[in-house]
């Protein structure tokens, strides 16, 4: 699989999944720089650098009931566990609730309803 991701840069969204290039780097204090390419006619453009208010996400590659692409942080909910946040950790997705962390079940009954950084309401109980 080819990781997908996407990035908050602390006003919009960006979804890196259409792009031609991309490279992600780390360095040793935990930073990371996201690094794209875009073509259009006549024109290159490219790059995100980091920023302290950007957040990479990165995609579970499974879609929601309606057929939306469930990323890292992304609110959902579902009628098994009510209302949870996609994480991301050990080196898998999971679900986690007000009262635990969920292996990411992959069921037909799941709903992207949001993400932490546009609708930050959606997790407020």
């Amino acid at each position: 699989m080819i990781p997908i991701f996407r990035v908050w840069n602390g006003r919009e969204m960006f979804y890196l999944d259409k792009i031609y290039g991309i490279e992600l780097t780390f360095n040793k204090t935990g930073g990371w720089c996201l690094w794209y390419t875009w073509v259009y006619p006549n024109e290159i453009i490219g790059g995100i650098g980091y920023a302290p208010e950007m957040q990479l996400m990165l995609s579970s590659q499974i879609n929601d009931k309606n057929n939306v692409e469930i990323y890292e942080d992304d609110i959902v909910i579902g009628k098994k566990f009510g209302k949870g946040i996609i994480k991301f950790k050990d080196g898998c997705f999971g679900i986690k609730t007000k009262y635990a962390f969920l292996s990411f079940p992959v069921c037909s009954d799941i709903e992207v309803i949001g993400n932490i950084y546009e609708n930050p309401e959606l997790i407020e109980d």
